[in-house]
């Protein structure tokens, strides 16, 4: 027993020892900032217009040699687009105490760039006015990381980035139902040279004839369960009820664009497939 407690204890420590090892190599400033300059723009209009950062304090963390920070934006005016069609430049840029760029050991200003897109998605995207959505930057520098970060007083951003509302593409299928919805509506003559309308949902004929079909399906189904029962149906017509199926698969993908007389005909349509059953 004293054994096993042994090797449980020996476990746990060396878990910490490793955990603590790792977080020796993770070195982290605090820089306290105020006034946060935006620049760039989105779509022509001033960053600052939409977006800022709270006054604050931000921690940077300098880990194998790259240098990060993930900071909070702040939405302020609702954002004309949801799309991002491209994004020019979106950077950080660290200053030091006298708010001058921080520049490398080969004189080149420390620039961390925007890491992905998924954050600046949903914070064009999707994030609501008043709230704030978290971006991180990062660069990797060498050598003289530790020196630069501790350089570090406060910051500055830009962006330019290109946005527009998501448009959907219309398939040619969209198009002929427009065509049949249009032509639903306008007056066809009847056999007997009279003039009647019908009407049409939003996808036209397409929605009808498979209405038609699955009622048909339906029919057959209700005339086999009359004739040979249950059984017999399950051993003569397995593709019957697969269709059935498959038909009721796609009426229940569409039922959000049918009208409401082809709403009603559908509950009718399963309402005879369940009293062929009973």
């Amino acid at each position: 027993m004293k054994k096993s407690y042994l090797i449980i204890g020996g476990i746990v420590i060396i878990a910490l020892l490793s955990s603590l090892f790792r977080s020796c190599g993770v070195k982290t400033h605090n820089v306290a900032v105020r006034d946060i300059v935006i620049e760039g723009s989105i779509s022509g209009v001033p960053c600052s217009d939409y977006l800022k950062v709270d006054d604050g304090k931000y921690d940077f963390t300098l880990e194998d040699d790259e240098l990060s920070i993930s900071i909070p934006f702040k939405v302020t005016s609702k954002i004309g687009g949801d799309y991002i069609e491209k994004i020019d430049r979106a950077v950080l840029i660290i200053k030091d105490a006298s708010g001058n760029d921080i520049k490398d050991s080969g004189g080149k200003p420390v620039v961390l760039e925007l890491s992905g897109r998924d954050g600046i998605s949903r914070l064009l995207g999707w994030t609501l006015v008043n709230e704030s959505a978290w971006l991180t930057f990062s660069t990797t520098l060498f050598g003289d990381g530790k020196e630069i970060m501790h350089s570090i007083a406060s910051f500055s951003v830009m962006m330019d980035i290109e946005v527009r509302k998501q448009e959907k593409s219309v398939s040619s299928g969209e198009n002929s139902g427009e065509q049949d919805k249009i032509a639903g509506s306008e007056d066809q003559s009847g056999d007997n040279g009279t003039v009647k309308k019908k009407k049409r949902g939003k996808s036209g004929n397409k929605i009808d004839r498979i209405l038609d079909d699955y009622e048909k399906c339906i029919d057959e189904y209700a005339k086999a369960m009359k004739e040979g029962g249950l059984l017999d149906l399950a051993l003569s017509s397995v593709s019957l009820s697969e269709k059935i199926e498959k038909l009721a698969g796609e009426l229940e993908e569409i039922e959000g664009d049918m009208t409401e007389e082809q709403l009603t005909r559908f509950a009718e349509i399963q309402a005879k497939m369940i009293s062929s059953i009973l």
